[in-house]
């Protein structure tokens, strides 16, 4: 509902019935992303990460931080720390393999996409991203396979039938 201060509310409430509820401690943090209260964000999720190390989802929102203020460095070290604390995480390799896609660099992106993929065969997720990459990278036949598959696994998924047909256009 996009309904911000309501939602802070909520999560205030959780925090003070439970301090070491951590979703509802990366809620604030999100919100405080959104509201623009950086300093805010940064020292609410660096203090889930220091409670919990291997919290992703902090993990991810503090890497978002570093987006924001356009700090690659301190992005990248984020999403290589979600991955390392949490190896089967799909969505720091998902933002990895973009963040590699975005900076013209297809065949680093490729390797992260099949390791996203290795984690999450059947994921229609990890399917997409792996074909998007793979057209990226070159790899017509490879990335037709990869959506002809997540076409059966997801009938019904728009986005998998238009990458099918880019597949095919691309053959």
């Amino acid at each position: 509902k996009k309904d911000y201060p309501r939602a802070r509310t909520s999560f205030e409430r959780a925090l003070a019935l439970n301090p070491t509820l951590v979703s509802a401690a990366v809620g604030l943090g999100k919100i405080d992303l959104r509201e623009n209260k950086l300093p805010a964000a940064r020292n609410r999720l660096q203090a889930i990460v220091d409670r919990d190390g291997k919290n992703t989802d902090a993990m991810i929102a503090l890497a978002e931080l570093a987006a924001i203020e356009r700090n690659e460095t301190l992005y990248l070290g984020w999403l290589d720390k979600a991955i390392r604390a949490k190896p089967t995480a799909f969505g720091p390799r998902a933002l990895l393999a973009e963040h590699h896609l975005s900076k013209g660099e297809p065949q680093k992106a490729l390797s992260i996409a099949r390791e996203a993929f290795a984690g999450r065969p059947d994921s229609p997720e990890a399917l997409e991203l792996l074909g998007r990459v793979q057209l990226a990278a070159g790899e017509k036949d490879n990335a037709f396979a990869t959506y002809t598959k997540l076409v059966s696994l997801a009938p019904r998924s728009a986005r998998a039938h238009y990458g099918l047909a880019q597949a095919h256009a691309a053959k």
